[in-house]
């Protein structure tokens, strides 16, 4: 027998703690292209979803309610390892894909104690019983009370997984892997006082952990040498690029596709076709077989000679439409003229 939930103290720092995560969720997920931000993510959605769950357990004063909240509260705590876990893999090890039967096994297990969790009203495998003493719920185990702390493995393995990312990453990796150990080790720490002694140290250790979590992040963002490269590389391939939605809307475009457009009906929102009248030539791109073509576009500055590429989006044979990529060739174009007439030049003295 023991007390499974106690009356919470200050309300105020709960609701404090669950804004700032949806601040702090709204905020990683511009990063979700990053490997790990995703789950980190989600992992914060589970921890918004636990303290809502604290909340209304406190509010509650009837047993059947309680319960319910409880064992829903429970399962999320079984729920967030898994994203903790696929967090520290895919930023410690990202050109490796995680064992599918580490990935699914556990996941079947997981799957089955929440099935536990959620019928144990009716077998009593989990817990026996419950009653309450004032506003304390109180319980006793039952024979499976310990498959609740199967996570407990999971969090072991996660554990070393990420002291092994801290030892043997260096720079910049070395320098998040430590952040991001400080704070879900005061999550951790935070939540199994909470649990055990029944400090209500969760929101303010959830407080101090997002803190850490959006450095983290913030940082990485800032030294992401690979994304900067990334973005150089594409700057030097192309100028401008212009994105079409699969039902020929213009979706999006950049600041130099806006330039090489410009005295054309191009704006956001606008039908495909209408940008096709004003520049007919692009037109030849619907050609079958024809993906690249080379045009020039004459401004009050000169002509400029660009070279146009179309790349239909399509992933699982849906299309979502296409994007149009411009390269400005004017300086190629140039250079092959004047070797094309240094040639014509070489050609008539040779002839006279």
């Amino acid at each position: 027998m023991n007390i499974v939930f106690s009356s919470l103290g200050n309300i105020k720092v709960y609701l404090l703690a669950i804004g700032w995560l949806i601040v702090l969720s709204t905020y990683i997920w511009r990063f979700h292209h990053s490997p790990g931000a995703k789950q980190q993510v989600y992992l914060q959605l589970c921890k918004i979803c636990s303290l809502i769950f604290l909340l209304l357990l406190n509010e509650n004063n009837t047993l059947h309610n309680k319960v319910f909240l409880f064992l829903t509260f429970k399962g999320i705590m079984l729920i967030m390892p898994v994203f903790w876990f696929c967090f520290v893999w895919k930023i410690s090890l990202p050109t490796k894909k995680i064992p599918g039967v580490l990935k699914y096994g556990y996941l079947v297990i997981v799957l089955f104690v929440l099935l536990l969790l959620f019928t144990n009203p009716w077998h009593g495998l989990v817990w026996q019983w419950f009653w309450l003493s004032g506003n304390d719920l109180v319980g006793v185990t039952g024979i499976l009370g310990w498959s609740e702390s199967f996570s407990a493995l999971l969090c072991a393995y996660t554990l070393y997984l990420h002291l092994h990312w801290i030892f043997t990453s260096r720079g910049i990796r070395h320098k998040q892997a430590i952040w991001v150990f400080l704070a879900e080790t005061i999550s951790f720490v935070g939540i199994v006082s909470d649990i055990v002694f029944f400090t209500h140290s969760i929101p303010w250790v959830t407080l101090a952990a997002s803190g850490c979590m959006t450095w983290c992040f913030y940082r990485w963002q800032l030294y992401n040498i690979s994304q900067l490269a990334q973005e150089a590389v594409v700057a030097d391939l192309v100028c401008g690029w212009l994105l079409v939605d699969e039902y020929g809307y213009i979706v999006d475009l950049n600041y130099a596709a806006k330039k090489i457009l410009r005295e054309l009906p191009i704006q956001i929102g606008v039908d495909f076709n209408t940008l096709l009248k004003g520049w007919p030539v692009l037109s030849e791109l619907n050609e079958e077989n024809k993906k690249t073509i080379e045009t020039f576009r004459s401004y009050t500055s000169g002509r400029r000679y660009y070279e146009i590429k179309k790349i239909l989006l399509k992933k699982d044979e849906i299309s979502f439409g296409q994007i149009l990529l411009f390269k400005d060739i004017t300086l190629k174009k140039k250079d092959g003229l004047k070797v094309w007439n240094k040639k014509k030049k070489q050609s008539l003295e040779k002839s006279v």
